[in-house]
């Protein structure tokens, strides 16, 4: 009987730590992207202090969209990136959508928390 109970031990333990790496990771996911969407709002925020407020002419109308995707791109890589990983090279597909889902909650609390400071 022992023996049966200290296997469920081990088990629940390796499936704690798994939990919990799993809840680490898509916390730095979440902050990863968070910082890189920071960091774009602060460029448009101070963007015009900057560079000078006027026409921004035809580099500015081509650079905006540029670094908008290359936001973009970060962004996704910090939700995807690990997730894509994986899924598709250790076939780890409930790992994965577990990961994103986690990331996705994480994203939604830290902006409800940032609207709800900004509220006040």
């Amino acid at each position: 009987m022992r023996v049966g109970h200290n296997a469920i031990n081990i088990i629940s333990i390796n499936h704690m730590k798994h939990i919990k790496a799993v809840l680490g990771i898509s916390v730095l996911q979440a902050v990863g992207a968070g910082v890189v969407v920071w960091l774009w709002s602060f460029i448009m925020n101070n963007g015009e202090k900057w560079f000078g407020s006027g026409n921004p002419g035809m580099a500015g109308w081509i650079a905006i969209p540029l670094i908008f995707i290359i936001v973009a791109t970060l962004s996704a890589g910090a939700v995807l990136g690990y997730p894509l990983y994986l899924a598709f090279h250790q076939k780890n597909w409930p790992k994965s959508v577990a990961l994103i889902v986690l990331t996705l909650v994480w994203l939604g609390l830290i902006s409800a928390g940032l609207v709800l400071t900004v509220i006040r």
